[in-house]
């Protein structure tokens, strides 16, 4: 109906709007919902028309718009399966009407207009809230950009709303986040600190499960420092952020990539580290770089407009797709009628640029990352599940990271096996990331990078690496009786067995493996079994000794998936004995 409107404007707006109006309130949910959503797009379209009155529609049309809201209200219309619909129809109008610059500053809509988005924003679907949030960007920037009293009332209804229930935070996060500049004038510090808290918020304890809302105000951070420009003086104010108020900001999205919350559905904490990586790409300054480079495009210099098409192509690679289609728009607009041969130039090498798909250079083992992760899997592969990607990509990783340590000179691989054994103090007993750890350190281990380290022993007031890492292993077993976290925890002591530990290390390694030879689990005592006979295999006597063969013989002759434990308890008893461990006792219950 936009492009309909511009080919006759008088048609339209004497035959056409007055049809399109009459049917708003049809009994037919489709009629009415297209019927507002043309109204939307032909008020638009009129604006930019050359009206021979200077009139966008009659008054007869303005009064009918008016009504609009109130009468699908009263009506119903907002009930029921199609009241989302309806919202969404008559939330764009909303924000048409207002990019159209109707005369209704002084009408009363305005405030019932006001009022249906602050429904809209608590509205139970979430698509209604996201609509509502573009709306009144448009709105309050045609209604309310003189009027502080009201702004200030939203602007603290808003951020009492980041302290409700769920819904009210999803709203109200959205809300702040599409605010213009001008109703955030005196507010920043106090909107920021409240975004920041919702963003980071982990108590009381039902709010855990609440990631979306974390997200939802990761995002608003996010539109926030695009709205607001970065202070370049300690004594700027107004709509500025100042040095602390940017940390903050950045604070905020680095510990949303540290969000691995799970639910029933499964890892909820990826949407708020989602947000947080789109959000950390988009420096503060964009605009005015998109801006420049846009005005580059227009230069009377060819190699400026071809360097700002090439900006303009590298930049977009690295936006999240809204920024990247908004960039694309600015520079189709270059190709209108009054644009001079430069600017069609400039718009045609920044085309090219756009349309290019080029490999981002100087990334390490960049040939096996596409090897890993191919963009056309002949066999189907969707890369959506863990189970479908995690063990070539964790594979490839792990060779990757394993050819990268043996690079490094012996001070930076210290720092390498101190930051391993931090980050898995940290996320002990975290049950997103502990089992993944154990297999990634199986892994690494096993590649032999760490091999100068794990031979080391205790030295006065320093503990070594094999040690760290058997404690670490020793905590996570007693933990959690996961039979994935088990086998897992088999394994990497089994590649320490391997790895030329100290004898103390490996004493304590034999013991947890006989520990786990006699559980109650028979996958358990299976996957050890097979485990621990391929460690002491490859050690030999060196290392253990002349008993190493009775052993041997003991693991394989052994049924270990024998429901009756006490029977297979009698064997794991048998093997601690050839190797000279204390045979494991099971602990007396409380009483």
């Amino acid at each position: 109906m936009g492009t309909l409107t511009k080919r006759d404007p008088q048609y339209i707006l004497i035959h056409g709007i007055p049809q399109i109006l009459s049917r708003t309130s049809s009994i037919n949910l489709d009629w009415r919902h297209g019927a507002v959503l043309a109204l939307a797009e032909v008020i638009l379209a009129l604006s930019k028309c050359d009206i021979i009155d200077d009139k966008i529609i009659s008054s007869d049309a303005l009064h009918g718009v008016e009504q609009l809201v109130a009468k699908a209200k009263n009506s119903g219309h907002f009930r029921g399966l199609g009241g989302e619909l309806m919202w969404c129809a008559f939330l764009k109008m909303i924000e048409f009407a207002s990019l159209a610059h109707l005369p209704l500053h002084s009408s009363p809509v305005v405030a019932e207009w006001r009022d249906s988005l602050e429904e809209c924003l608590v509205h139970k679907e979430a698509s209604v809230r996201e609509r509502a949030a573009i709306t009144i960007s448009a709105f309050l920037s045609e209604y309310y950009s003189k009027d502080t009293e009201q702004c200030k009332i939203l602007v603290q209804h808003f951020i009492k709303g980041l302290s409700g229930n769920r819904t009210e935070r999803l709203g109200s996060s959205l809300a702040l986040g599409s605010l213009p500049a001008f109703a955030l004038k005196g507010y920043t510090s106090q909107v920021l600190s409240a975004v920041a808290a919702c963003s980071t918020c982990y108590s009381p304890p039902e709010t855990v499960t609440w990631a979306d809302c974390r997200k939802s105000a990761l995002k608003a951070l996010s539109s926030l420092t695009l709205t607001l420009k970065v202070a370049t003086s300690e004594d700027e104010d107004g709509n500025t952020l100042s040095k602390v108020q940017t940390e903050l900001v950045y604070d905020c999205l680095l510990k949303g990539m540290e969000d691995y919350t799970k639910d029933g559905t499964g890892d909820i904490g990826a949407w708020v580290r989602e947000a947080a990586m789109e959000g950390l790409v988009v420096p503060g300054e964009i605009e005015e770089v998109v801006e420049e480079l846009i005005a580059g495009l227009r230069d009377t210099d060819t190699r400026v407009r071809y360097s700002a098409a090439k900006g303009l192509g590298r930049l977009s690679a690295r936006l999240p797709k809204e920024m990247a289609d908004e960039i694309l728009a600015f520079v189709l607009e270059l190709f209108s009628p009054g644009e001079p041969d430069g600017a069609w130039h400039g718009a045609s090498f920044a085309l090219a640029e756009l349309g290019k798909d080029p490999p981002l250079p100087n990334v390490p083992h960049g040939a096996e990352l596409l090897e890993a992760i191919p963009r056309d899997d002949p066999l189907g592969l969707t890369h959506y599940t863990e189970s479908e990607t995690f063990p070539q990509i964790a594979k490839k990783a792990v060779n990757a990271l394993a050819e990268h340590l043996q690079t490094l000179p012996h001070s930076s691989l210290e720092a390498v096996c101190a930051t391993l054994v931090k980050v898995a103090d940290e996320q002990a007993n975290s049950k997103r990331l502990s089992l993944p750890l154990l297999r990634s350190l199986e892994q690494i281990i096993g590649s032999g990078a760490l091999g100068p380290f794990l031979s080391l022993d205790d030295e006065q007031g320093e503990i070594s690496l094999s040690s760290h890492i058997l404690r670490i292993v020793r905590q996570e077993l007693a933990s959690s009786p996961s039979v994935y976290k088990r086998m897992a925890g088999a394994g990497v002591l089994c590649q320490l067995l391997q790895a030329g530990v100290p004898s103390a290390v490996t004493k304590g390694c034999l013991t947890q493996l006989a520990i786990l030879l006699g559980c109650s689990a028979s996958r358990v005592r299976t996957a050890t079994a097979a485990l621990l006979y391929e460690a002491l295999l490859v050690a030999g006597e060196e290392s253990f000794g002349s008993s190493v063969e009775a052993a041997l013989s003991l693991l394989a002759e052994t049924d270990w998936a024998c429901s009756d434990v006490s029977v297979v308890r009698v064997s794991r008893n048998a093997f601690c004995k050839h190797l000279g461990l204390s045979i494991p006792r099971t602990a007396p219950r409380p009483t």
